[in-house]
């Protein structure tokens, strides 16, 4: 028996053909968890425990991410066996500048030699400097509804109008909390150009709360958020 990370492909594949294509030296950078508070592995000691990471292109995505589904028991963090339902598999709408990451992965190589301390995993120096390495057509804005609350995407829509123009909304993806809404920031019109951020910065309110990730990692559609999964709405 393996992990299961894609669960539904379709839907995985509808997100892939709306990604903006790469250009020489971009790749895709993903990310699977163990996630404490889903409370479905005891004895994790953070809420996320880092199992895999790596970069992609769009068309060996779902490739890769079958890649991670490997033997239940695999996964294992100070020897805890990781459950199903603990993982979660992250990746970013914004692609990763290689080049400039190589340039930053240099830079901190030669930091430690000039300061004699001992280089002990330089690749995950490099997947480091990849991740903040972002090319950034999208912003993240972050949904999360409170316990014992409900937000429709129709009361989302009604929220959203006055904080952006349309045009400007890339995407929405519905995620086990709530939403994470995708900014297209090359799209917001001049009316909101000078407004938009603190128009949803300012958004909290007794039903939801509101984190403006940015650049930042973003539940895969179609994939695995322990017992649910994310889905373009």
């Amino acid at each position: 028996m393996n992990y299961k990370i894609i669960k539904y492909e379709k839907e995985l594949q509808d997100f892939i053909d709306k990604l903006p294509g790469l250009k020489d030296s971009q790749k895709y950078y993903y990310c699977l968890f163990a996630r404490k508070k889903y409370n479905a592995t005891e004895g994790l000691k953070s809420d996320k425990c880092q199992l895999k990471r790596g970069v992609t292109t769009k068309e060996r995505m779902i490739r890769d991410f079958k890649k991670l589904e490997v033997e239940v028991g695999s996964y294992e963090i100070d020897g805890i066996n990781i459950n199903q339902d603990s993982l979660c598999l992250y990746m970013t709408p914004n692609p990763r500048d290689m080049h400039k990451a190589g340039l930053k992965t240099i830079k901190e190589l030669v930091n430690f030699v000039a300061e004699e301390r001992t280089i002990y995993n330089p690749h995950a120096i490099a997947l480091n400097q990849i991740q903040v390495s972002g090319v950034k057509y999208f912003f993240d804005i972050d949904i999360d509804v409170k316990e014992g609350k409900n937000l429709s995407i129709e009361g989302l829509e009604v929220w959203m109008k006055e904080k952006v123009n349309p045009q400007a909304i890339w995407n929405v993806v519905k995620t086990r909390g709530g939403y994470h809404i995708l900014i297209e920031l090359k799209k917001v019109s001049a009316e909101f150009k000078n407004s938009w951020y603190n128009n949803f910065s300012k958004g909290s309110n007794d039903i939801f709360d509101v984190t403006m990730s940015g650049d930042n990692l973003l539940p895969a559609p179609g994939c695995v958020q322990s017992n649910f999964s994310p889905r373009l709405v």
